[in-house]
């Protein structure tokens, strides 16, 4: 039986009767897995608080944080305080310096654009080599000020990332009940990007669920880095 995962889901972390909506929706659209995304200031004890209607609802969690670096710098800076409490880490390709560490850098997991990139701008910020995921999100796709030509950048990322190899991974982006769409709707919309319906499907299904069981396994005891553990032996 097919699993689905939407990673990008922005509850309004101080509503609990909100999140709870969203915990039960996410459910009964039959989410297997949900990313919830938070701030770097937000404690341990909120992301705990937050995800715990999801788990309680049958669903598995992983805690995220969308960074925006407008600099290398910025971004080195920032991955040194966020990769350890948060188990997915995505950035912003905003411009070629940040674009290029993104890409190579193994402690990013996900990557996403700006509706604002243009068409020239992506072959610049896309290397030639990478299967570091690349994120659309249906939130932006069907915002109430989308432009023709925003729809028309969204296909030339795809058809970008397509050309390239890169996996893609689409998701909601949902910060309320009302943004949030069934796997079906998510691969339908991707489909009208010129993705084929496997793809489409694999985007909220293999692609998305392979990244979160890796995210994942960083929890696990003698995780040291990925590939490596840590194996003691019995005395």
């Amino acid at each position: 039986m097919r699993r689905f995962a939407d990673l990008h889901l922005r509850p309004p972390l101080q509503n609990a009767e909100a999140i709870e909506r969203m915990a039960h929706l996410a459910a009964e659209i039959g989410l297997y897995l949900v990313g919830v995304t938070f701030d770097s200031q937000v404690s341990k004890e909120t992301r705990m608080r937050v995800t715990e209607p999801f788990e309680v609802h049958g669903l598995k969690t992983v805690s995220r944080i969308d960074l925006r670096p407008k600099s290398r710098k910025e971004l080195l800076r920032s991955l040194r305080i966020v990769r350890g409490p948060f188990d997915i880490v995505a950035v912003e390709c905003s411009n070629t310096q940040v674009g290029s560490l993104a890409f190579r850098d193994r402690r990013i997991d996900l990557v996403f654009f700006s509706p604002e990139q243009t068409h020239s701008r992506l072959r610049w910020l896309m290397p030639r080599r990478s299967r570091r995921p690349i994120e659309v999100n249906i939130a932006d796709l069907l915002s109430y000020n989308l432009a023709p030509y925003d729809l028309q950048r969204s296909f030339n990322l795809v058809a970008e990332a397509r050309r390239r190899g890169m996996p893609i991974v689409a998701s909601s982006g949902a910060s309320d009940q009302m943004a949030m769409r069934t796997p079906r709707d998510i691969s339908a919309i991707l489909s009208v990007l010129d993705l084929d319906t496997a793809q489409a499907t694999d985007s909220v299904s293999g692609v998305a669920l392979s990244l979160a069981h890796t995210a994942l396994s960083r929890r696990e005891p003698g995780f040291i880095a990925e590939g490596t553990r840590l194996v003691r032996t019995q005395p």
